[in-house]
């Protein structure tokens, strides 16, 4: 027998072993998939959803055109909704539960006394169903056996879905949330930035504007100034003038000998 053809053999006894496995595991657990995991997954997109309800972001509102309230969550709701969760999960699974073990005098198990039998025995009708015609021996014996599935353990479901499926179903939908708040805060400062720069941009130039109207009333004063300035030298020479002018006629006058000392009108 060559290597290769021993090979060969090892490889399809491997696979043989891995597919009947793998046929046992799913026989196995096909009915704890259909009443355990299957309820597990609903519940938990139940809980999934009222968290994206009562959590949900402002920015999804018509009225938050600028987007300012972008990323916000109304994480205060969840103080009302989880006490309301836990006290419908207990009204509808613990209280008033009448559950009890019947025993014998030696203290020997004689049954259950169950809240839901219905449910239990569905769950144990699908066990033999599941079981009883397998090819495995294990399974067939197994699928005499009842097991308790009853108010109790789907209470253990709805917890688990309440307090890890549901949150971590909602954290998976919503990984990429940091990513957004990411872009989110970039877009913010973007926004300042532009805002500081017009602001910044319109006082530079209101600055620009007060210097040049400052400037341009220098310059005016200044031409005021030398205008009134050559106004009172053209009056000292007019002035000057008249007073040695003789043109005009000589007023004798007690109080002054110049000509501009009396009004000669």
């Amino acid at each position: 027998m060559s290597d290769d053809f021993a090979n060969f053999i090892l490889t399809i006894l491997v696979i043989c072993i891995l597919l009947a496995g793998g046929a046992y595991l799913v026989v196995l657990f096909f009915p704890y998939f259909v009443y355990y995991v299957i309820p597990f997954l609903v519940f938990s997109g139940v809980i999934c959803f009222l968290l994206k309800v009562f959590t949900y972001r402002p920015e999804e509102e018509k009225n938050d055109e600028k987007g300012y309230l972008r990323g916000r969550y109304r994480y205060r709701s969840l103080v009302i909704l989880y006490p309301v969760l836990v006290f419908i999960t207990l009204a509808v699974f613990h209280m008033g539960s009448e559950r009890a073990i019947l025993v014998n005098k030696k203290g020997e198990e004689q049954g259950v006394y169950l809240d839901w039998p219905r449910l239990n025995k569905s769950f144990n009708e699908l066990r033999f169903n599941a079981y009883e015609d397998s090819f495995f021996k294990s399974l067939r014996k197994a699928s005499r056996n009842n097991k308790r599935f009853d108010r109790k353990e789907m209470s253990w479901i709805v917890w688990f879905a309440l307090f890890f499926g549901g949150p971590g179903l909602y954290l998976v939908l919503n990984r990429n949330e940091d990513e957004d708040l990411k872009e989110i805060k970039k877009e913010v400062k973007e926004r300042v930035k532009w805002k500081e720069e017009g602001i910044r941009s319109r006082e530079e130039n209101l600055e620009k504007t007060i210097q040049k109207e400052i400037a341009k009333y220098k310059k005016a004063y200044s031409l005021v100034s030398a205008e009134n300035d050559k106004i009172k030298q053209e009056n000292k020479v007019l002035r000057a003038k008249l007073e040695f002018s003789s043109d005009l006629p000589s007023v004798k006058s007690n109080d002054g000998d110049g000509v501009l000392d009396k009004d000669v009108f």
